[in-house]
Parts: C-alpha cells; sequence; structure tokens
C-alpha cells in the first residue's frame, strides 16, 4: 500500500544504516541566522544551567555523536544515556565515548525507549533530540496505533520530565 506522503512508506533497516565515518561525510552543517545547531543548542544548554543544574540526559538520535560532544560538556552532568537505531551507531559512540564513565548508549529506537522511559524509574533533567527523533517518529506513523501512539508517547515522556 502506497500513502499519500511516499516517504512514510521507506522503513529503516539496520542493515541499510550508513557507516558512521560515511554518515558524517554526508552531514552538512545546519546553519540559521542565529548560528549553528550546536551554537544554538550550547546557548540553550547555558541558560537551562543558570536556572538550575543539568545532571542527567538523555539523547535520542545519537548517530556519530555530534550532539553527544556538546552534551558532555555539560559542567554539572553526571549520568547521560544515548539511544539509536542503529548498532553501528551505538558501537561508534561507544567507542569515542569510552574514556567518561557518566556516558552509556544503548541501540533502541527512540519511541520504543520513551515509551519504556515512562514507564520506569529512570529521570533525566533533560531529553535531547535535535535532528534524528523525526526518523523515529515516521517509523511509528505506519505502525498499529501510529501517529496518535506516537503523540502519546512522547507527551508522556514530556509530562515526566517536566513534572
Amino acid at each position: 500500500m502506497t500513502s499519500q506522503a511516499e516517504w512514510l512508506d521507506f522503513r529503516t533497516t539496520l542493515e541499510e544504516y550508513v557507516e558512521p565515518t560515511y554518515y558524517d561525510e554526508l552531514l552538512q552543517p545546519y546553519v540559521f541566522t542565529g548560528g549553528s545547531d550546536l551554537d544554538l543548542l550550547e546557548v540553550a544548554l547555558a541558560e537551562l544551567g543558570a536556572r538550575r543544574p543539568v545532571r542527567s540526559v538523555l539523547e535520542l538520535g545519537v548517530g556519530t555523536g555530534r550532539v553527544t560532544e556538546v552534551l558532555q560538556r555539560i559542567p554539572t552532568l553526571e549520568r547521560y544515556r544515548g539511544i539509536d537505531l542503529s548498532g553501528q551507531m551505538i558501537e561508534w559512540s561507544r567507542r569515542c565515548f569510552a574514556d567518561d564513565p557518566r556516558m552509556s548508549f544503548v541501540q533502541s529506537d527512540s519511541l520504543d525507549h520513551l515509551d519504556h522511559y515512562v514507564d520506569s524509574d529512570d529521570q533525566y533533567d533533560l531529553i535531547v533530540s535535535l535532528w534524528s527523533f523525526s526518523h523515529s517518529v515516521h517509523q511509528h506513523f505506519r505502525d498499529a496505533g501510529g501517529e496518535a501512539a506516537a503523540r502519546r508517547t512522547v507527551e508522556n515522556a514530556i509530562a515526566k520530565v517536566v513534572s
């Protein structure tokens, strides 16, 4: 069955995912009026850190760790967990951040992980996903529950962090 939005019909598998080094070659900088996406993230983190300490972070869609490097520099960081669907990306990140005991990585779909997170005792001060979270949401649009289930998972996770 083909949908009106053809990109919803595309399903990523772990075997099809690109190698981390090739991914980095493909990745173009995201630049906005106020700077790059990473510049804007650093500004947001500084503003958040001025209001309250950020001790624990969950990053959805680690990729090769370009955002992870920024998060790792949070002065008050005690615990970081990175999620990615690709086993290649998770292994890459584990090697890149092996010297930092605060860092852990889990291979999982972002929405599936958030669904588990809502029912767990885990607490995070901050959940971050710059660009890759949309991949998980798109994957779930065609699954049972579709958009409504994806929305419910995200709303529940946000409510848990905000409360």
